[in-house]
């Protein structure tokens, strides 16, 4: 089958969806092929990186010449499916609601992935009364994926067909674990050294940095010999680097962007994910955290509910309270055979159920039932 993607023409640029995206390229089945967007024989489309590969989303001025050119190839014939990436958000969803009202008109089956889920952008399109137009173009979508149940729930109250969609988690790469060795994990489990927490992330408000510096602060006055590693850059960056100073919170490091072997090395040296966020969808980072055998303390936002179990898996918690995870914390460090329990069954957990390659077929198996339902030709009298 041949699958059309929609993406950044920026392929090798960090993102959420980008590294989605990547890695379900890399994991294709044979039976599977991608578009080569680039129209040359030949060209494995995983391969390609230059300027003008994907679909430019993101420049408004290029708006335009995108939807002529999407058009055109739907209109060339050769796509037997085609794969939106939208978020919930206002840029992405016009932008969508065009695709998907082209690949209607060619008779084109057409799958939507919701990747993000702006929750302001949710409340103005109900308040403006336009979940009726999302629902139109959406709702001929032979598939929509969402990252948590809330989600779903959300668009069969705006009249989409719940039968439709499905329910479906982002992933890590395979490759983040390859190294990784559980056994090795759970000796170095131990009573005698610091306990380190790492935070990853972008740097701003919503993702509850501030809460993890705060709860760091406390279990110093405690007494627990912790550390806090913040790895990520953003808004808030110079903001908490000068309230470290000015507060004199000690044992908190900010290691800047990590990626690639930095990034495994940071899980490998770490103790807990501290991630208490006010707002997900399904975040790629608590899933590597896992793949690395991490317990994690963090909120029930987005898809997390749906699969993380409190207190098996770490902490799952509605509080905002830096002391009510500092609490948490200090009672998890000295107890050495729980540590090792979560540790082995986020790693179990993860590798069977996160892993590109195992997401990637659940993907394909979609696509299978999509073109099979399209084949189908109701007979007429």
């Amino acid at each position: 089958m041949k699958i059309l993607y929609t993406m950044d023409a920026r392929y090798a640029r960090a993102g959420g969806v980008t590294k989605y995206l990547q890695c379900v390229l890399e994991h294709l089945s044979d039976e599977c092929c991608p578009y080569d967007w680039s129209l040359t024989p030949g060209v494995k489309i995983s391969s390609v990186r230059q300027s003008g590969f994907g679909i430019n989303v993101l420049r408004m001025c290029r708006a335009t010449w995108t939807a002529v050119r999407f058009n055109r190839l739907l209109k060339m014939g050769g796509i037997d499916l085609v794969h939106l990436n939208p978020s919930l958000g206002k840029t992405a969803v016009m932008r969508d609601i065009r695709f998907a009202r082209q690949a209607h008109l060619a008779g084109i089956p057409f799958v939507v992935f919701f990747h993000g889920w702006n929750k302001d952008y949710e409340r103005f399109l109900e308040a403006r009364g336009k979940t009726r137009e999302l629902q139109e173009a959406f709702g001929k979508a032979n598939r929509i994926f969402v990252l948590a149940s809330e989600f779903k729930a959300k668009l069969v109250e705006w009249g989409f067909d719940g039968g439709r969609i499905v329910v479906e988690t982002t992933m890590f790469d395979d490759s983040i674990s390859s190294d990784f060795d559980i056994e090795s994990r759970l000796q170095g489990i131990t009573a005698n050294r610091s306990f380190n927490m790492l935070f990853i992330s972008r740097l701003e408000r919503k993702k509850g940095l501030e809460a993890a510096i705060q709860t760091q602060a406390l279990l110093q006055r405690r007494g627990c010999d912790t550390r806090l590693i913040v790895a990520g850059e953003g808004t808030l960056r110079a903001q908490s680097e000068a309230y470290v100073q000015e507060h004199s919170v000690p044992g908190v490091t900010f290691a800047g962007f990590v990626s690639g072997r930095e990034k495994v090395l940071a899980f490998m040296k770490a103790d807990l994910l501290l991630f208490p966020t006010h707002g997900e969808g399904l975040p790629i980072t608590l899933l590597e955290a896992m793949a690395m055998g991490l317990p994690v303390l963090t909120r029930p936002v987005g898809g997390i509910p749906d699969f993380f179990v409190d207190d098996r898996m770490g902490k799952l918690t509605e509080s905002l309270d830096p002391a009510d995870y500092a609490s948490w914390i200090s009672a998890l460090i000295p107890d050495i055979v729980r540590r090792r329990e979560i540790a082995r069954r986020n790693y179990e957990y993860a590798q069977e159920h996160f892993r590109a390659s195992v997401v990637t077929r659940r993907l394909e198996e979609v696509y299978r039932q999509v073109l099979a339902e399209h084949r189908v030709v109701p007979c007429c009298i």
